[in-house]
């Protein structure tokens, strides 16, 4: 516990208030999201969480002067950070490039109006009593009798500000990253204005073009005919900044095959690594589905076309 309190920056008799404050100070200065280290975030969260939600164990010292035991459990005080989540949809565009988006949360904090802080327990929810013994004095903590450990106080029944729910709803923007290259169901964590943590999901929405991406590829399926698989065709292939021409011959090299991806661009997909500032970036593959509509029914083949495919066949033996 001393460990979590020193990567904090603070004495272990520090009030709640200093906790959350020198919490708050390194967590925004060591935040990824900042250009911080993302270890050393993690190392700072834990040590909050550590201080906030301790584990029970129970402390005793003898006082060499009077020799009296001195026993004192360790209550968990109710410092417990927040933890929401929330699903982002953005377009593949915005995958691609990444982009800033803002969130409007809202939250419900108690209302001023007809509660407040307990003045026995101070808010904490918990009171310490003194047991005094001829040999030892053993310090108790119990919960706050007098406001049955909520640490708020009801002063009103009737509230016209909150209508007796006791709450208020409160609006806050949240300011999200979204990095170039992000990938379907990416997690991302973001601090809220309140110092609380926000896990964000990104779902990359479908395009209406069926083009998508796979990791740094941005891969389309592509319908053609089976005549066009060995004569070629020109085919148009869509992208978030603009669909490009191809043909068949200048991927393929000769018969093109069902379901195999074929590099269409390179360098036209999305960034290798998420949020990275390099610009390397994966390349556009595209596959292909085969239509044989007609090839079931030869007589609708002319003579030459007949032979034509008598010849690619035999060279595929």
């Amino acid at each position: 516990m001393q460990k979590s309190y020193d990567i904090l920056g603070i004495n272990m008799n520090a009030d709640e208030a200093t906790v959350k404050k020198a919490y708050k100070n390194l967590a925004m200065k060591h935040h990824p999201d900042k250009g911080g280290d993302e270890a050393r975030f993690k190392e700072i969260s834990n040590a909050y969480d550590d201080i906030c939600n301790p584990k029970p164990q129970f402390q005793s010292r003898m006082n060499p002067t009077n020799m009296n035991w001195t026993s004192q459990p360790a209550p968990a005080r109710p410092h417990s950070r927040g933890l929401q989540t929330y699903v982002m949809k953005i377009s593949l565009m915005e995958a691609i490039h990444g982009c800033e988006k803002k969130l409007s949360l809202t939250d419900k904090e108690p209302c001023s109006e007809c509660i407040a802080i307990c003045g026995t327990c101070n808010g904490s929810g918990l009171v310490d009593h003194l047991l005094k013994m001829p040999s030892f004095v053993q310090k108790m903590t119990r919960t706050c009798e007098s406001c049955k450990g909520n640490g708020k106080r009801i002063m009103r029944q009737s509230c016209t500000p909150c209508g007796g729910k006791r709450t208020i709803d409160t609006n806050h923007i949240v300011v999200v990253k979204v990095p170039s290259g992000v990938n379907h169901n990416d997690k991302r964590s973001v601090l809220t204005s309140k110092n609380e943590q926000l896990v964000i999901t990104f779902y990359i929405i479908s395009e209406a073009s069926g083009l998508r991406k796979e990791g740094c590829n941005l891969i389309f399926t592509k319908n053609i005919h089976f005549l066009d698989t060995f004569l070629g065709a020109d085919i148009e292939l869509p992208h978030p900044e603009g669909s490009f021409k191809i043909t068949t011959e200048d991927i393929g090299g000769g018969i093109i095959v069902a379901k195999k991806k074929y590099v269409a661009k390179k360098g036209y997909g999305s960034p290798l690594f998420p949020g990275s500032k390099n610009n390397q970036r994966g390349d556009y593959l595209v596959e292909f589905t085969i239509d044989y509509t007609n090839i079931k029914t030869p007589n609708l083949l002319d003579n030459n076309v007949k032979h034509m495919i008598r010849n690619m066949l035999m060279r595929q033996i």
